[in-house]
C-alpha cells in the first residue's frame, strides 16, 4: 500500500509559527461541523454561523497577504470558478446576494484545508481529526435514537440531528475519513484506514437508507483494503477521473435514451431513474443549453424550483438544484466556469501518485453525480491532496498546464 511518504519528511516543516492560521482552522472545523440543529431551533442563530465565516476570512486574507501561507495554482482555479460565478450571476441580472452566499459558504472548509494540510502539524491535526469524528459519531447516534426522523419529524418539531440526515451529508462524513487517514499517517499508524469515520458513514448511511453513502463507503473500505493489503495496488488519477467521466457521459447525459439500464437497477433494487434524478439532469441540460458558455448565474433552491416548475408540465418537485455538480456549475456558470474546475482538479495530479488520496479523489467525484452542491467537497480534497504532495507551494503560473492536460490524456 502506499504509504504517504512523500510527506513525512516535511511533518514538523512549519509546525512552530503561523499561529493565525491556528485559529483559522479551529473557527473553520466549528463551522464545517456546525450543529444544524440549532439553526432549525433557533432560526436567528445561522447568524452566529455566518459570524465565525466572516472572522475566519478576515484572518485567513490578513494570513495570505503577508505571505504565511503561500498562494499556488489550485488558488488560482478556484479564484476563477469564483470570479466567473459572480460574472455570469451580474450579467444575466440575477441578485447577487445569491452568488455571493455561494462563494462565501465555499470558503470555511477551503481555508481549513488548506492551512491544516500546509501547516502539518501533529497536534493540530490530532484534534481537527478528533473533532471532526466526535461530531460525525453523535450525529450516527442521533440516528440509532430517532430511526425515522428527517429534517422535521411527524409533529413538525426540528430535527433532532446534530449535523443533518440526508444525502448531502455524506460528503461530511468523508471529510472526516480524509482527516482521520491523516492522523494516522502522522502518527505513523500501521494502517491508514480511516476505520471509525468509515464505520459513521456505512452505519448512517444504512439507517438512513440512503444509497449513495452505501455504495461510496463499500467503495472506499474496498479500494482502501485491497491497497493495504497489496502493495502493488494501484489506483491512478487517470483511473479516477476517467470512470467519472464515463459515468456522467453514460448515466447523466444518456441514461434516458440507453436501453437495458432501467432493468439493470430493477435488479439491484434501487430506482432506475436514481430516484427520479434523470429528469432532473434532462431539464438541467436545457438550461444548460439555454447559455452554455456563461450560464444563467447563481440560483438560489427557491429560484430553481420556480424555474422547474415554469419550464415543465409536471414542475417534478422541490428539490432545489439539479441534483449532479457538474450540472450545477455549467447551469451557473456554463463551460468557462467548468474550465476553471477541470484546471483546478487537474492539479490533483501528483508525482509520486498515491492510491490513498486518488481513491477519495474518486469518491468525491462520484458522490458529486447525484449530489448538485458538492463543488466544495472536489475543491477539498484537491487541496488537500496538492499542499500534501507540495513542498513548494508559491503560485508558478508560467508553468504550463498544458502539460497537465496531456500527461492525463
Amino acid at each position: 500500500m502506499s504509504s504517504m511518504n512523500p510527506a513525512k519528511a516535511n511533518t514538523h516543516l512549519r509546525a512552530s509559527k503561523i499561529k493565525l492560521s491556528d485559529l483559522c482552522i479551529y473557527i473553520g472545523i466549528l463551522y464545517v461541523f456546525k450543529l444544524g440543529s440549532i439553526s432549525y431551533l433557533i432560526p436567528k442563530f445561522g447568524v452566529v454561523y455566518y459570524g465565525l465565516a466572516a472572522i475566519q476570512l478576515l484572518l485567513a486574507l490578513f494570513v495570505y497577504a503577508r505571505g504565511d501561507v503561500r498562494l499556488n495554482k489550485v488558488h488560482f482555479g478556484i479564484a476563477g470558478y469564483c470570479a466567473t460565478l459572480l460574472f455570469s450571476t451580474y450579467v444575466n441580472d440575477v441578485p447577487m446576494q445569491i452568488s455571493l452566499n455561494e462563494v462565501f459558504c465555499l470558503l470555511p472548509l477551503l481555508v481549513t484545508a488548506d492551512m491544516l494540510f500546509y501547516r502539518r502539524d501533529i497536534e493540530l491535526v490530532r484534534r481537527v481529526s478528533r473533532f471532526s469524528i466526535l461530531m460525525i459519531s453523535l450525529n450516527t447516534f442521533t440516528g440509532l435514537i430517532f430511526p425515522n426522523a428527517m429534517f422535521r419529524d411527524v409533529t413538525g418539531a426540528p430535527t433532532i440531528f446534530l449535523l443533518g440526515a440526508d444525502n448531502s451529508l455524506i460528503p461530511i462524513y468523508m471529510v472526516s475519513s480524509v482527516l482521520e487517514m491523516y492522523k494516522r499517517n502522522l502518527d505513523n499508524a500501521a494502517c491508514c484506514i480511516p476505520v471509525v469515520s468509515l464505520s459513521n458513514l456505512l452505519l448512517f448511511s444504512m439507517l438512513r437508507d440512503i444509497a449513495s453513502g452505501k455504495l461510496v463507503g463499500v467503495l472506499l473500505i474496498l479500494f482502501l483494503t485491497v491497497a493495504y493489503l497489496y502493495k502493488s495496488f494501484r489506483f491512478s488519477f487517470s483511473f479516477a477521473v476517467g470512470v467519472n467521466i464515463a459515468f456522467f457521459a453514460i448515466f447523466v447525459y444518456g441514461q434516458s435514451t440507453i436501453s437495458g439500464l432501467a432493468g439493470i437497477f430493477e435488479l439491484l433494487g434501487r430506482n432506475s431513474t436514481f430516484t427520479e434524478r434523470s429528469f432532473l439532469w434532462a431539464f438541467g441540460f436545457r438550461l444548460v443549453a439555454m447559455s452554455p458558455l456563461l450560464g444563467l448565474g447563481s440560483y438560489s433552491a427557491a429560484s430553481f424550483n420556480n424555474l422547474v416548475r415554469a419550464l415543465t408540465i409536471t414542475g417534478l418537485f422541490n428539490t432545489g438544484n439539479p441534483h449532479n455538480s457538474y450540472l450545477s456549475i455549467l447551469i451557473s456558470g456554463g463551460l468557462l466556469a467548468f474550465s476553471f474546475v477541470v484546471f483546478t482538479v487537474l492539479q490533483a495530479r501528483v508525482k509520486p501518485s498515491d492510491s490513498l488520496f486518488n481513491i477519495f479523489l474518486f469518491t468525491f467525484l462520484l458522490h458529486a453525480q447525484v449530489e448538485g452542491r458538492d463543488i466544495v467537497y472536489i475543491f477539498f480534497i484537491v487541496i488537500v491532496i496538492y499542499r500534501f504532495f507540495h513542498s513548494d507551494n508559491q503560485l508558478s503560473l508560467r508553468e504550463d498546464s498544458r502539460a497537465a492536460i496531456q500527461s492525463f490524456i
